[in-house]
């Protein structure tokens, strides 16, 4: 039997994930992390600690992980 194709936005988050975890098992910090997946434009303005993209790449991160863990293959 055929497996479906995922859905294109949960093959980008999937993607993104991954990536994040990847820069997690590097070292980098989040915001690096942060910087790495959607540019330095996005992190100006305000504080890191209460950016809301701060909070994304936590998630990322442990969904990375997550994935691997289980064996996403």
């Amino acid at each position: 039997a055929s497996v479906p194709a995922l859905p294109r936005e949960r093959r980008r988050r999937i993607l993104l994930m991954l990536r994040a975890f990847d820069g997690h098992t590097a070292g980098a910090s989040y915001r690096g992390i942060a910087e790495g997946l959607f540019g330095h434009a996005k992190l100006t303005g305000g504080s890191w600690k209460t950016h809301d993209l701060r909070s994304k790449v936590i998630r990322l991160v442990r969904g990375g992980m997550a994935l691997v863990k289980r064996g996403y293959r």
